[in-house]
């Protein structure tokens, strides 16, 4: 027969005895928190300015960005190599089409001669221009003789509208003076 024993244990007594049997968990959870919070303190110091390790790790950021910026600019000049490299070999790819055609030979011609047509219709519009100016310039030379005539009567026009005024001004004066 077996014989079974109770044991009767207050509760609080209970969950001491939880507690001391599992030390490890809880020891490595302790051991988890002091950890983490010893990383977290550590990247704190990092960042303030006047430590050590602030100062490093300044140092370390400010390299990363000049390091990032070069391999940037480093990129950029390579791209644009490449780009001048391709455009140079497409010049030179025309260039030796042109040449090795008849048709550069034809459309070198005709731009030629299209320059020296339009040059030509030029010309053409410039003595035109200069048959017109002439002839503008004999009208307004007869105009001219007339519009002077009409000018000096109008300025002896001018000269009696003043004359008038300034009598009419001198007999309001001996007037308010009797």
């Amino acid at each position: 027969m077996s014989r079974s024993r109770y044991l009767i244990l207050h509760k609080t007594e209970w969950n001491r005895l939880k507690r001391c049997q599992s030390p490890d968990k809880r020891e490595s959870e302790k051991n988890d928190y002091l950890k983490s919070s010893i990383e977290q303190s550590q990247n704190w110091i990092k960042m303030w300015p006047d430590t050590v390790q602030g100062l490093v790790h300044q140092l370390e950021t400010q390299k990363n960005i000049k390091h990032a910026q070069q391999i940037e600019s480093v990129k950029k000049f390579v791209a644009k190599k490449k780009h001048e490299i391709k455009m140079e070999s497409i010049k030179k790819a025309r260039d030796m089409i042109f040449e090795d055609s008849c048709y550069g030979r034809q459309l070198l011609s005709a731009l030629v001669e299209s320059k020296t047509l339009e040059e030509r219709k030029q010309q053409v519009l410039f003595r035109k221009n200069i048959k017109q100016t002439a002839e503008l310039l004999k009208l307004n030379e007869s105009q001219a003789s007339s519009i002077q005539n009409a000018s000096e009567m109008e300025s002896i026009e001018i000269k009696r509208e003043l004359l008038r005024k300034q009598r009419n001004k001198d007999v309001a004066r001996f007037n308010q003076q009797m």
